[in-house]
C-alpha cells in the first residue's frame, strides 16, 4: 500500500511539473493514465484513453469536444479523433471541415480552425492538471494517515507478540489479506477475522466470567464468554495508567466503549455491497487502532 501511494505520488508530481514546463505533451496523458490505472480510478481510465485514442461513440464526445456552428444555431460538430491528431491539425494552421451527425442528408458541416483545436487540447491539459494537483493532495494526505496507523500498527503487533500470540497472528495476517485480496468471500472473511481478534485479546487480557462486576459507568455489565467488549472495556477500566487523570480517564473510556461496541457491530455485517472494500479496510484498522487505545490507557503500554 505505502509503496503504491509513493508510486502514484511521483507520477502526480511528473505529471505536474511537466504540464507547467511542457504543454500540448501526449506524455502527458500517458503518464496520467498510468496514475489513473494505478489507483484504480475507472471513470478516468475511461476519459483519458479516449482521449488518446479517439472518440467512437458520439454520446461519450464531451462538450469541449462539440464544436458549435458559428452562426448561433443549435447544430455541431464532435471533434472524435485522439489527442495527438488534434495537435498536429492545431499546429498546421489550417481548417478542417466536420460534419453535423444529424444532417446526414444535406451534409451540412461546420468549419474547425487554429483557435478551436488548440481549445480542444488546453482544456484536456487543464483538467489533467486540476485532477493530478487534487489527487497529489489527497495521495499526500493519505500517506501521512497510512504512516500514522503504521506507528500504531508496530505498536500494537509488538504488544499483542506478548500479551495474545493469537491474536497477533490473526491480525497480521488478516491485514495481508486486506491488502492482496479482492474477492467478496475474502473480504467477509476479513470481517470475521477481526471478530475473532476481539473475542481472543479480551480472552488474554479479561478471561469470561459469569460474576458481575460494576464498570466505569457505575454499572454492571455481563462478563461472559459472549461479551467480548465489556470484558475489553472492564480490563482497561481496572487497569488505567494512574499517569492520567481521572477526568481524561473517564471521557476515554466512554469514547472506548462507544468504538468498540461499534467496531463489534460493523464486523458482524455481511459484505454485500459495492462497497466490500471500504467495509473490510475499516474494519482492520479499527480493530488495530481500538487495541491500540486499550494499550495506551493501560499498564500493558
Amino acid at each position: 500500500m505505502a509503496l503504491k501511494t509513493e508510486e502514484a505520488i511521483e507520477i502526480a508530481e511528473k505529471i505536474k511539473d511537466n504540464l507547467e514546463n511542457t504543454p500540448f505533451n501526449i506524455k502527458n496523458l500517458r503518464q496520467y493514465y498510468n496514475l489513473v490505472k494505478l489507483i484504480k480510478m475507472h471513470d478516468e481510465v475511461k476519459w483519458i484513453n479516449n482521449e488518446l485514442y479517439g472518440y467512437t461513440k458520439l454520446e461519450e464526445v464531451p462538450n469541449y469536444r462539440r464544436v458549435p456552428d458559428s452562426k448561433g444555431g443549435t447544430k455541431f460538430a464532435p471533434i472524435f479523433e485522439h489527442y495527438a491528431a488534434i495537435l498536429v491539425r492545431a499546429e498546421s494552421g489550417k481548417k478542417f471541415r466536420y460534419p453535423v451527425p444529424e444532417d446526414k442528408y444535406t451534409h451540412y458541416t461546420i468549419s474547425v480552425g487554429h483557435y478551436g483545436f488548440f481549445y480542444i487540447l488546453n482544456t484536456v491539459d487543464n483538467e489533467i492538471y486540476r485532477k493530478t494537483i487534487n489527487l497529489l493532495h489527497k495521495l499526500k494526505l493519505g500517506k501521512i494517515e497510512f504512516d500514522i496507523f503504521e506507528e500504531a500498527r508496530k505498536t500494537v503487533n509488538e504488544k499483542l507478540y506478548e500479551v495474545c500470540p493469537s491474536a497477533l497472528k490473526k491480525l497480521t495476517e488478516t491485514y495481508q489479506d486486506l491488502m492482496e485480496s479482492e474477492s467478496s468471500l475474502d473480504l467477509q472473511q476479513i470481517s470475521f477475522a477481526c471478530r475473532t481478534v476481539l473475542n481472543d485479546f479480551a480472552d488474554s487480557v479479561y478471561p469470561p466470567t459469569k460474576e458481575k462486576i460494576k464498570g466505569f459507568d457505575d454499572k454492571f455489565h455481563p462478563l461472559t464468554a459472549g461479551n467480548p467488549v465489556n470484558r475489553i472495556l472492564q480490563f482497561t477500566y481496572e487497569n488505567v495508567d494512574l499517569d492520567f487523570n481521572k477526568e481524561f480517564v473517564k471521557s476515554n473510556m466512554e469514547y472506548l466503549y462507544n468504538y468498540l461496541r461499534n467496531i463489534y457491530k460493523l464486523t458482524c455485517v455481511g459484505t454485500h455491497t459495492e462497497r466490500e472494500k471500504e467495509h473490510a479496510k475499516r474494519c482492520v484498522i479499527y480493530t488495530y487502532l481500538a487495541i491500540g487505545d486499550v494499550i495506551n490507557l493501560t499498564k500493558l503500554k
